[in-house]
């Protein structure tokens, strides 16, 4: 007699757990549809937020190097090295109002653009050795270059060891990578460059 009450609850509650599945799955299947963010090939590395793993809490925003907006050189690809940034990488942990600044190390290649693909950052304070950064696009495909602030927005930046400068402060992060987020201005709004 247990077996067959047992066996009544266990069907009851299967059918009423497929119940509330299909109920909950019809309200998902309604005709409007989130609005989707801009691609980041429609945003420029100065108005792009990334997020890491899909959490909110720690966005990588670029900053600006402070100095003139024509300061350095700026090498193309084609130059036979890696082009010069401008931008400082600048990763926010939103639950502990914590900024970690990254500023680019602008170093030539020994040889052509291609050869290596691996391109690093220095932490701004506390000191430290530089970090290996890899900027790829949504085909992830790498981009052998530094972001300067007119760049078209990288779809994901992956820092390896960004995790074990965070756990040094007590922040442990699964291994993962900066996805594009959105875009702060779209390049659309953007006012157009003026020429001097």
């Amino acid at each position: 007699m247990r077996v067959i009450i047992m066996a009544a609850v266990l069907i009851a509650a299967l059918v009423g757990g497929f119940l509330i599945y299909r109920g909950n799955g019809s309200e998902h299947l309604g005709p409007a549809a989130p609005a989707v963010a801009p691609l980041h090939t429609e945003c420029t590395v100065a108005d792009a937020v990334y997020q890491y793993n899909e959490d909110q809490r720690l966005q990588l925003r670029f900053r600006r190097i402070p100095g003139a907006a024509d300061a350095g050189p700026d090498f193309a690809n084609g130059a036979g090295g890696h082009q010069i940034g401008n931008m400082m990488f600048v990763v926010t942990v939103t639950s502990f109002a914590t900024e970690y600044v990254f500023t680019p190390v602008n170093r030539m290649a020994a040889g052509p653009a291609y050869s290596s693909y691996v391109l690093y950052v220095r932490p701004q304070t506390g000191g430290g050795a530089q970090m290996p950064v890899q900027l790829f696009n949504s085909e992830m495909h790498m981009i052998p270059d530094m972001p300067r602030d007119d760049s078209v927005a990288p779809g994901y930046i992956i820092m390896p060891d960004l995790t074990r400068r965070l756990y040094a402060d007590r922040i442990d992060l699964p291994t993962g990578a900066f996805r594009f987020y959105r875009c702060e201005r779209p390049r659309t709004q953007q006012a157009p460059a003026q020429t001097p």
